[in-house]
């Protein structure tokens, strides 16, 4: 049994020296073929293993490096040094198994031309300029203990089907932890450690993140192509930059347990019919808990928290979809700003707390709909600026130190049914021309002493056709404070 629970068979027995199918034999080791099985313990050598080309049907290759015990403390029994060029060179169908006893100096640790090759990292240490490095496709890295200390990058693929494993151990590296190029890729941490993240380029890349610690002075995880996944159900993402950066087109990030800490955003989103699901965890980011840049994209919130520096969830494209069932939003500014057109917020529950809009939509014929949840605000609670928008409270509590609903646009509709709304200044602020206003149940209610619990100001420009709006109150509606209408009357 060895690290992290993982089983990779008996430990290779201490011989001193290496051998070859059991027969001890002398390097340098070039000429390794099909069903080869290369053991060195107790030596070192200087240049490269090379791992000759298997042919199809032929057995695999197994190199294996020490036999996990050292000497002492630091000790290191088994060297292969070659700094100007590879440790291990692999081509087809090739494993490597890397104990805890064993140490690679090279410019390249490993290196891979070809294809189905696996490298396994049960302890030691590699030091190179480049950890591992595969090119070829469906190749394997797997990471259970010791450490990778790369001057360049830790680990890289460049190939279809790459997957990188780390249940434990560390990756140092300076550009990049973990680097793929190639499509259908794959990267799952469990634990251990990675410095300067995960980088992956290439088509339906998927990062699956359930513990381990994320250092970066960059991103934590950055995948640039479309049909991107990123899950996080645990461990720590610290970057100074992005925590998790996702630019293609129909990309899904899901966060539902772990912590990020961003000194920009906390999760960046820029692929149009994106999605982005907070169910748990936390979001610490000292400029927007959630960056979303593309048309149709969504995100959701369905629990954990997010702590924003300036907005909690910023949605910038056209008909984009905001929801908060539950969980927190704390932001410095807006708690949830759209920008775009056609832009839908929806609260059924949870809290949103700001320092200023715990709501704001900019752009035209949006929609926000108030369910649930408790919505603070030092400024206004829900705040519309765009032409033809909706603004619908039937449930929730919405508290606010200036106005609870202000609506700026023009042909702009606001309809309470039901919750509270209440706020220090004015409960409804209305500022655009031709905007309906229909209370037909709930409280609206201002805490200013002989305040206006709703306000309308028109341009009064021309007749009032062109610019009056209207006022209906239910009977089961409770409005405690003035009615108040400037330049014009209603309707």
């Amino acid at each position: 049994m060895l690290g992290a629970g993982l089983v990779f068979g008996n430990a290779p027995v201490a011989l001193a020296g290496c051998t070859i199918d059991g027969e001890v034999e002398a390097p340098p080791f070039t000429s390794l073929e099909g069903g080869d099985d290369l053991v060195c313990n107790d030596v070192e050598l200087t240049g490269t293993i090379e791992a000759a080309t298997v042919e199809e049907g032929d057995d695999s290759v197994t190199i294996t490096l020490g036999d996990g015990m050292p000497d002492g403390e630091g000790a290191f029994d088994t060297k292969v040094t070659y700094s100007e060029g590879v440790a291990i060179s692999l081509d087809n169908d090739t494993k490597v198994i890397i104990y805890g006893d064993a140490e690679l100096n090279a410019h390249y640790g490993v290196y891979t031309t070809g294809d189905d090759n696996t490298v396994e990292v049960v302890g030691g240490t590699i030091e190179a300029g480049y950890g591992v490095y595969a090119y070829g496709d469906d190749n394997t890295v797997e990471l259970v203990s010791g450490t990778i200390e790369a001057g360049s990058h830790g680990v890289t693929g460049h190939g279809a089907n790459f997957t990188v494993t780390v249940s434990g151990g560390t990756i140092e590296s300076q550009w990049g932890g973990v680097t793929t190029f190639g499509g259908h890729s794959t990267v799952t941490v469990s634990g251990g450690t990675i410095e300067q993240g995960v980088i992956m380029q290439g088509y339906s890349p998927t990062v699956t993140v359930s513990g381990g610690t994320f250092e970066s002075t960059y991103t934590g995880v950055y995948t640039t192509d479309d049909n991107s996944t990123v899950t996080v159900s645990g461990g720590t993402i610290d970057a100074e930059r992005v925590g998790i950066h996702t630019t293609g087109e129909d990309s899904i990030v899901t966060v539902s347990g772990g912590t990020i800490e961003a000194e920009q955003e906390g999760v960046s989103s820029e692929g149009d019919n994106s999605t982005v699901t907070v169910s748990g965890g936390t979001i610490e980011a000292e400029q927007e808990g959630v960056y979303s840049e593309g048309d149709d994209s969504t995100v959701t919130v369905s629990g954990g928290t997010i702590e924003a520096g300036s907005h909690g969830v910023y949605a910038t494209g056209d008909d984009n979809t905001v929801e908060v069932v539950s969980g927190t939003i704390d932001a410095e500014w807006e708690g949830v700003y759209t920008s775009g057109d056609g832009s839908t917020v929806t609260v059924s529950g949870g809290t949103i707390e700001a320092e200023g809009s715990s709501v704001y939509t900019s752009g035209d014929n949006s929609t926000v709909t108030v369910s649930g949840g408790t919505i603070d605000a030092e400024w206004e609670g829900v705040n519309t600026t765009g032409d033809n928008s909706t603004v619908t409270v039937s449930g929730g509590t919405i508290e606010a130190e200036q106005e609870g609903v202000y609506s700026e646009g023009d042909d702009s509709t606001v309809t309470v049914s039901g919750g509270t709304i209440e706020a220090d200044d004015y409960g409804i602020n209305i500022h655009g021309d031709r905007t309906t206003v229909t209370v037909s149940g709930g409280t609206v209610r201002t805490t200013e002493e002989n305040g206006t619990a709703i306000y309308f100001e028109f341009t009064g420009e021309g007749s009032p056709e062109n610019w009056a709006g209207s006022l209906t109150i239910g009977t089961g509606a409770t409005v405690e404070g003035n009615l108040l209408a400037e330049s014009g009357t209603f309707a």
